[in-house]
């Protein structure tokens, strides 16, 4: 159950003056700020001579008229790259042809952090960061014709072509938390100003929406509203998340369930969170998922939990770092070891309507940080309300400083996500059943929402995108829209960009969510007679005919019974 690696891609944004005829005495200009005791950067690419000069912004209206000024640089040049100290201000840079020239030109500050000013021959490397999800800008400045000498710009892998008639470009990037490599390559000799700045972004989830990519499809909050297209953001710290699904239809299929030895008629509804924590002085992040998976055509389901470690890229866990009812295991598809534990071992039952409520709660010890996972029926089908169970709970030794986050200012430091990350989100959504499998979904009615803790109660997310990011599993044909005091999800051609703001559940949630918190009251014991263990389609099958199996058995007993009755009675 990891999240999809999808790959960021650099756009080319747009550039700053082509190649213009001048004649003796004509200029082109640019208005350049400059902050502290900078410099401006100055590219000229001439078949003449021109004059560069430097004026403060203020005189150059008695520049345009004949008039003298105060100049903070004046030079005869030819083509080249021409670095300007200027101490703070404002700066207009004149381009003026001394004879008829060919000219393209371009003006920009200087910045002494992420500015690199390199005379290129062949290729040349360096790396910026960013500490969070970030908007990065490159400035490329060059004097050299990109048209005929094309340069290269490769950003983490993903190459862009510069091959304009202009001398500076820009381009716009995307790009998570974590260290970044940059590559200048160039057949010819030439001169290049690289300048990489970078500022703090939110996560907009349609922005990460591929344009071919299935996903789980539910409610899911990232810690952004969008009120009329503005995102307006927000942060959740909680200790516990709980997710409710009132489930009137549910039918699904796999098409490859064989190839990733699940159910042929297997689904799932997954809780998914991130645990930010701290161990001796440094940053921890788990991605933690409770999940119900169902077999749709016995009527059976289990529960699992998933812990990952999204600390560092393909960190890993042991049985010593997470202690629970379940093991660590290995994942092969991602590289990475991950705790896993199923419950009950020979799975249950269930009706319909189904009435599911999925929690996770953390709390710190004395030991470090307990993460419990727990389910509780509410009157699922005529059975009525059954206790909240904890099914399992899992200390991780030495944390402390520990919260379940949502939030948009930040990525993971490490996942499968669109830019290598994972997004802090919280997430209650359909999907295939384990693996990365994809589930087709026949049948399906479900009323959903999720709420979080806030001193003491349960309060709703105040809005969710009908997608989530974090889980490889997805969902098709599934249409989530909005629904009393929550959402609806129902079969149909899914709509991954509507986002559903819900009003009505603000402090009218419905009644069975606020009965039974970690917090109001104590768990349900498990007994230690269930195994732990990760189960094949097969023992799934077994699992939702083993009723009707003792039930067929009791009735052969009783035939078996009743003719040897009569034999002895008759003859």
């Amino acid at each position: 159950m990891k999240a999809v690696a999808v790959v960021a891609i650099a756009i080319l944004a747009g550039a700053l003056h082509a190649y213009q005829i001048l004649g003796p005495g004509y200029y082109l200009y640019n208005n350049v700020s400059v902050g502290g005791a900078g410099a401006i950067i100055a590219g000229v690419d001439t078949n003449s001579s021109i004059d560069l000069v430097v004026i403060p912004a203020p005189d150059f209206g008695s520049f345009a008229g004949g008039h003298n000024t105060a100049d903070i640089y004046n030079a005869t040049v030819g083509s080249g790259v021409y670095k300007i100290p200027a101490p703070s201000g404002r700066y207009t840079v004149i381009f003026e042809s001394v004879r008829s020239t060919r000219l393209a030109v371009g003006a920009v500050p200087y910045s002494t952090a992420g500015a690199r000013l390199v005379n290129l021959n062949g290729t040349y490397s360096y790396s910026f960061a960013t500490s969070n999800y970030s908007y990065v800008n490159i400035t490329v400045l060059s004097s050299a014709d990109f048209r005929s000498h094309p340069l290269i710009v490769n950003v983490s892998g993903v190459s862009t072509y510069i091959n304009s008639d202009a001398v500076v470009e820009y381009l716009n990037l995307t790009e998570g938390s974590g260290v970044h490599s940059i590559q200048l390559s160039s057949q010819y000799p030439e001169q290049v100003f690289a300048l990489v700045s970078s500022s703090g972004a939110i996560v907009n989830p349609v922005e990460l929406l591929g344009s071919n990519a299935s996903y789980p499809v539910g409610v899911a909050s990232y810690g952004v509203d969008n009120i009329s297209g503005e995102l307006i953001p927000y942060v959740v710290r909680t200790g516990e998340v709980v997710g409710v699904a009132n489930i009137s239809a549910l039918n699904a299929t796999s098409g490859n369930f064989s190839e990733l030895n699940i159910s042929r008629y297997g689904a799932s509804l997954q809780l998914n969170l991130q645990l930010l924590t701290h161990s001796a002085g440094k940053m921890q992040v788990y991605w933690l998922q409770n999940v119900a998976d169902f077999n749709t055509s016995a009527r059976s389901m289990y529960f699992v939990d998933n812990i990952w470690n999204n600390t560092l890229p393909g960190a890993n866990l042991s049985n010593a770092t997470l202690l629970g009812r379940g093991n660590v295991t290995g994942c092969g598809i991602c590289g990475q070891s991950f705790y896993a534990y199923v419950y009950p071992y020979y799975g249950m039952n269930y009706t319909l309507p189904l009435d599911l409520k999925l929690v996770v709660a953390q709390g710190q010890t004395a030991n470090g940080t307990q993460v419990s996972f727990g389910y509780q029926l509410l009157g699922a089908g005529e059975s009525g309300t059954k206790p909240l169970v904890y099914y399992d709970t899992v200390l991780i030794p030495g944390t402390y400083n520990s919260t379940i986050i949502v939030t948009p200012y930040m990525t993971t430091p490490s996942g499968k996500g669109k830019y290598g990350n994972n997004y802090y989100d919280a997430e209650l959504v359909f999907a295939g059943q384990s693996n990365g499998a994809d589930a087709l979904f026949t049948e399906l009615n479900a009323s959903m929402w999720i709420y979080y803790l806030d001193n003491g109660a349960l309060r709703p997310f105040t809005s969710a995108y009908t997608f989530g990011m974090n889980t490889q599993e997805s969902a098709t044909n599934v249409r989530v829209g909005p629904g009393v005091g929550g959402a609806v999800a129902t079969p149909g051609p899914t709509n991954y960009s509507a986002q559903i703001i819900v009003s009505n559940a603000l402090y009218a949630y419905a009644h069975y969510i606020a009965n039974e918190s970690q917090y109001t009251a104590p768990p349900t014991t498990i007994s230690s007679a269930y195994q732990q263990g990760v189960r094949s389609a097969v023992s799934l099958s077994i699992a939702g005919i083993v009723p009707y199996l003792m039930l067929g058995s009791i009735v052969v007993a009783v035939l078996v019974f009743v003719r040897f009755t009569i034999r002895k009675l008759f003859g």
